[in-house]
């Protein structure tokens, strides 16, 4: 012989009621969905911490938020926020928070920044998107951490996160994120119509990628790049387009002046 093993043909039964079991025991073991953040704060401070553990170290951090205005946050901090560097990234995202009912807006991420990647250190589920929401966020961080004091922090152009940041960090850097900033022009684009132009003309292609690069000039030389912009728009597209297109860009134009340079 060659030495294989023998396979024995045993009756397992269908794949379905198998699977129906496998569900069943799963149900036994695994908490039930939770309707609301409160709900998910009692299963996490109850019967099912042990599931927030990481190095016998629980990450959840319990309830922030006292007031209508602070909403409810639901804090998690891994052990690793106390290690990392001085450049953090914060992030809000809604496709991958959980609804609860619609009672939670965002999965707000903090993210630190080693060897040009991103690593998530925190999360908050909020209810609310409120500069006293964020303050009360960042409060809770530092009650828990005192040492962190970010130099730098990356974020999209949020103003109630900006503005909470000013005021609990006073002595750090904020500075915005690129690709939130190309992603809200190109937004724009697509609400006045003129994805199709861009699609088809390279001019008005270029045209919409020169702004989207803007930030990526000095700080010192953003308007008079945003100048060289319209000056490339006025000589390369403008009489090439229809007027209804035209009258687009012209709305693309002061949307960035007023939106981004003003």
């Amino acid at each position: 012989t060659c030495g294989m093993a023998e396979f024995v043909n045993v009756h397992v039964g269908s794949f379905v009621s198998r699977h129906r079991t496998m569900r069943r025991h799963r149900r036994r073991i695994h908490p039930v969905t939770p309707q609301s953040m409160t709900d998910f704060h009692v299963q996490l401070t109850g019967d099912y911490a042990h599931l927030s553990m990481i190095h016998n170290e629980s990450i959840y951090c319990g309830i922030v938020g006292t007031t209508h205005e602070e909403g409810t946050t639901l804090l998690f901090i891994l052990p690793g926020i106390k290690k990392t560097g001085s450049t953090f990234l914060l992030d809000g995202t809604f496709s991958s928070s959980p609804s609860f009912g619609n009672e939670c807006h965002q999965l707000y991420v903090i993210m630190g920044i080693a060897f040009n990647t991103g690593f998530p250190i925190g999360f908050a589920l909020m209810s609310r998107k409120t500069e006293r929401a964020y303050t009360a966020l960042f409060n809770k961080i530092l009650s828990i951490v005192p040492e962190w004091q970010p130099q730098i922090i990356i974020v999209d152009f949020e103003r109630a996160a900006i503005a909470a940041i000013r005021t609990i960090f006073p002595y750090t850097t904020i500075r915005g994120c690129w690709f939130h900033s190309s992603q809200a022009v190109w937004r724009k684009v697509a609400n006045i119509g003129l994805v199709e132009i861009c699609s088809n003309h390279r001019g008005a292609y270029d045209t919409v990628h020169m702004l989207m690069a803007l930030p990526l000039l000095p700080q010192n030389c953003i308007a008079e790049g945003f100048e060289t912009v319209r000056e490339y728009y006025i000589e390369n597209v403008q009489s090439l387009i229809s007027n209804n297109n035209d009258y687009k860009f012209s709305l693309l134009f002061e949307y960035y002046r007023s939106t981004w340079l003003a």
